[in-house]
Parts: C-alpha cells; sequence; structure tokens
C-alpha cells in the first residue's frame, strides 16, 4: 500500500501549490518527503508547449522552460 500526503499548502501567485509532499510504502516502511522552495510561476506559457507532438517530447526536447 502505498500513500501520498500532501502536508503544507500555500497561495503563491494566486494558485494553491503544494510545498510540500510525502510518499510513502507500508509495506517496505521507506519514505520520501519533497519540499519546494522559491516557487515561482510564469507570467505566461508559450501554448506551443501543450501541442501533442511537444507532449509527447517532453519540455526539455521542444525547448521550452
Amino acid at each position: 500500500l502505498k500513500r501520498v500526503q500532501i502536508l503544507e499548502i500555500e497561495r503563491i501567485d494566486n494558485i494553491w501549490t503544494a510545498r510540500t509532499i510525502t510518499a510513502s510504502n507500508y509495506r517496505t516502511g521507506h519514505s520520501t518527503e519533497f519540499r519546494f522552495e522559491d516557487i515561482a510561476y510564469p507570467d505566461s506559457i508559450d501554448a506551443s508547449l501543450f501541442e501533442p507532438e511537444a507532449l509527447g517530447r517532453g519540455i526539455g526536447a521542444s525547448g521550452g522552460l
């Protein structure tokens, strides 16, 4: 059984944003915590990033962000 919990949420640039997330595996007892700092959202995003071809390649391959 695996469980993901959002432990800290903050409103940044009017967007609710998870700041701390934990993922736990109850079978193995392993857990991982993700902490996000210095979050900034861009004013705009190039619409071409959402075209099917770009989504298939990923952000790094399409030259975005």
